[in-house]
């Protein structure tokens, strides 16, 4: 390869990483989530296991974002909070179904007209 080929995948040295656009590791999560059972908070292992297989729910599985630096799992803000907010959404019933926009009477005399009106053409074709 040649050296303008390379030039556009080397990594500039001078610029580093904020360590906001890493996150945050899961032991900063597992302090501000409560656990169950008595527990006073998560288990590392719980998000872990919610960023490698994630959670089951009635729409399917949902997994938490998150980068691997290191040995580390890092979680931004924006991650996290879209995990709960599709896992909140996940497992609440559906809105309930509004007033039908038009009354069944009205369209029973509707659907009846559009019968007759089938009967005419079809008649018609005789």
């Amino acid at each position: 390869m040649k050296r303008n080929d390379l030039q556009g995948c080397l990594i500039d040295r001078r610029k580093t990483i904020e360590s906001s656009d890493l996150g945050y590791p899961v032991s900063h999560y597992v302090k501000r989530v409560p656990g169950s059972r008595g527990a006073s908070r998560l288990h590392p292992a719980t998000i872990t296991r919610w960023i490698l297989k994630g959670v089951n729910t009635p729409i399917g599985r949902i997994r938490l974002e998150a980068k691997k630096v290191g040995v580390r799992w890092m979680i931004t803000e924006a991650d996290f909070a879209e995990f709960l907010a599709k896992l909140t959404a996940a497992t609440l019933p559906d809105p309930p179904v509004g007033e039908p926009s038009v009354s069944p009477a009205r369209r029973r005399k509707e659907i009846d007209a559009a019968s007759r009106k089938l009967d005419e053409l079809l008649k018609s074709r005789k």
